[in-house]
């Protein structure tokens, strides 16, 4: 076999592109083209198809990282190549060691060209997208505890999952990022499945209780959207001439409605899903800004219910009302559900504010900061009702025994699984009345159809301990203190101080989700 030389090329570690992974010996060939100026290896004269993997193949290469550690590039990825002398290229001592990657997330499969972005000969190539702030070094957020960090060992799987060996952890994950192709930056994926160990130097003890006193605000849905909109604002020489409505609208319930974002939410720029209530709308014209004023205030004042202590809205004896110069709202009964209310301009209204019209910004300016619930309030323009007359929020206030904890100089283990479900299986136990689960054929992996179809028939759910332990000691005590009025007579059913039938049927009756976790399944 003829020997060639590298020609001046005084490289160690020359480029190559997979070919074939498919070694029939399963030890981590390759079959790889060296890629250089002045191809060092040609296909021998006659050689066809059948001599691929074989001695006359001058195209494998052997893996350079010991079988023990199983890394197999995939087709046309870049491997580094190296030789045994730089005169014997065609013998089989020739070795390969995986190419770069260009970022983290290719990991599934890196292309040749990507690859040589990081390389010398890649100095001219697009570079990759960095998850590192620049400034301080910090990964960002969304990208930290995806991939490796330095001072961390791991070995990474072609996909979501990896293992990760820190100081004093272990981490073993699946599905670790949610599902991408290589030309996104992946996700976290929070309900990722993984197995933790970890040691600390200390331990928490508790250290006796501390109590705590918290106020919250209450967070729900808004329920009613009272509109009021100047359509149309004519300056004349006595003063302004104001045509408008005001009107209730349902809500639908989003993110962006809750009150609590719902009272600094810029209407103007919201995307509120409202519908307007059938015979809820009080046109006005030619109304001057102190009409427009007390017939939005006559009007929130009437949904909150002020008005003879019903929740309806009626205005009369005005000349500004139409028709007939009366408005009643509802015509029958009263306005329900009304709260949590928000009143306030809407987006082409509260947009006046911006207006070049000095006059017409004016008129805007005096009603918006005249609109309220009650005159000594500081809400103007917008705001929520959230019951009868208590304007804005409303908070809760609680009391809260915390256990304190202190730090010992003494070492901990932990041990942690998780994911969506877990399943622990013994192949000496089978499930009461079941089959016993076939794991044939599982020695490299269970698959979902097989979790799905076959195990989790066959399984039970998990008992949490605390909460079988209440409803037994719920039984215990009423066997213990029920009495009888006499003997052969049924037990009394309801003890005046001990536990009562009711109790226990409803902790059966919860059993299921309490007692029970389906998600953690044994055999």
């Amino acid at each position: 076999m003829e020997n060639k030389t590298y020609s001046g090329d005084h490289r160690i570690i020359i480029p190559g592109i997979v070919l074939d992974n498919q070694d029939p010996l399963m030890i981590g060939r390759l079959r790889v083209l060296p890629k250089t100026e002045n191809e060092l290896q040609a296909y021998p004269e006659n050689f066809t198809k059948k001599d691929e993997w074989t001695i006359k193949d001058p195209f494998v290469f052997l893996p350079l990282i010991p079988y023990y550690i199983s890394q197999i590039p995939e087709i046309d990825e870049y491997v580094h190549i190296m030789y045994a002398t730089k005169q014997e290229t065609k013998d089989a001592t020739k070795f390969y060691i995986q190419g770069p990657l260009s970022r983290p997330w290719n990991n599934s499969k890196e292309t040749y060209r990507n690859a040589e972005s990081v390389l010398a000969n890649g100095d001219n190539l697009q570079k990759a997208y960095t998850i590192k702030d620049k400034t301080t070094g910090e990964i960002e957020n969304k990208y930290k505890g995806l991939y490796p960090e330095p001072g961390d060992n791991a070995i990474l799987g072609r996909g979501s999952t990896d293992i990760v060996l820190k100081k004093d952890d272990v981490l073993i994950r699946a599905g670790k990022f949610d599902s991408i192709d290589t030309s996104e930056v992946p996700t976290k994926n929070e309900n990722r499945s993984f197995i933790q160990l970890s040691n600390y130097d200390f331990t928490l003890k508790e250290n006796g209780t501390e109590t705590i006193d918290s106020t919250e605000y209450i967070d729900i849905y808004v329920s009613r959207y009272l509109e009021w909109s100047l359509e149309n604002i004519t300056i004349t020489s006595s003063g302004s001439l104001i045509d408008g409505y005001i009107r209730l609208n349902t809500i639908k319930q989003a993110d962006n409605t809750l009150a609590s974002k719902f009272e600094v939410l810029n209407v103007s720029g919201s995307t509120l899903n409202t519908t307007p209530i059938e015979s809820s709308q009080l046109n006005f014209s030619g109304a001057n800004t102190n009409d427009a004023i007390n017939l939005i205030n006559q009007y929130i004042q009437g949904v909150n219910g002020t008005y003879n202590n019903k929740s309806y809205v009626q205005i009369s004896g005005s000349t500004i009302v139409a028709p007939n110069n009366t408005f009643r709202y509802p015509k029958n009964g009263g306005i329900i559900d009304q709260f949590p209310l928000y009143f306030g301009p809407n987006p082409k209204t509260n947009n006046l504010k911006n207006d070049d019209d000095g006059d017409i910004f004016s008129v805007f300016t005096e009603i918006y900061n005249n609109v309220k619930f009650n005159e000594v309030d500081n809400v103007f323009g917008s705001g929520i009702l959230w019951s009868k007359n208590q304007l804005g929020l409303q908070t809760s206030d609680s009391t809260q025994e915390i256990i304190k904890f202190k730090n010992e100089q003494e070492q901990t283990t932990y041990n942690t699984l998780g994911g969506d479900y877990l399943y622990l299986l013994s192949h000496n136990s089978q499930k009461p009345g079941k089959e016993k689960i076939n794991l044939k054929d599982t020695l490299y992996g269970i698959t979902q159809n097989q979790f799905v179809n076959e195990i989790k028939p066959k399984t039970s759910s998990l008992v949490r301990g605390e909460e079988l332990l209440e409803l037994l000691e719920k039984i215990i005590e009423f066997l213990s203190n029920h009495t009888h009025p006499f003997p052969g007579i049924h037990p009394i059913r309801e003890p005046d101080k001990s536990v009562k039938i009711s109790e226990i049927k409803t902790l059966i009756e919860q059993a299921q989700n309490t007692i029970l976790n389906q998600n953690i399944r044994i055999n």
